[in-house]
């Protein structure tokens, strides 16, 4: 599966209580040398981040990191700021659903809930 990075423990805990288990959090602060990120080199990611202007820093400086584009889930689409504001498995399955159909994931992502 691929690992998902948030910013928060609390946007962490959140998508864990509805199911989505392979969650880290960065605590909101990463860098494109951050030792979070020198752990996960050799796993798939794809980015959580908030739908502002610093989760798109963030994801910027993710991409920096792996010398390549990556894959970002958009809450945005069902009308939150980050994963934290999910207010049901629901919402969280059609942000996942929208990502699946635009990245053809072709490992066990689809397993995950």
């Amino acid at each position: 599966k691929p690992v998902v990075l948030v910013e928060g423990a609390f946007d962490c805990l959140r998508l864990k209580t509805l199911g989505l288990t392979n969650v880290i959090a960065t605590h909101g602060g990463i860098s494109h040398i951050s030792k979070k990120l020198e752990r996960l080199k050799n796993l798939r990611v794809i980015c959580g981040f908030d739908a502002d202007q610093a989760g798109r820093n963030f994801h910027k400086a993710v991409e920096r990191f792996f010398q390549k584009p990556i894959q970002s889930l958009d809450w945005s689409i069902i009308g939150c700021k980050d994963p934290g504001e999910i207010k049901s498995k629901e919402d969280l399955e059609k942000v996942l659903q929208i990502n699946k159909r635009n990245f053809k994931f072709q490992d066990k992502w689809e397993n995950k809930i």
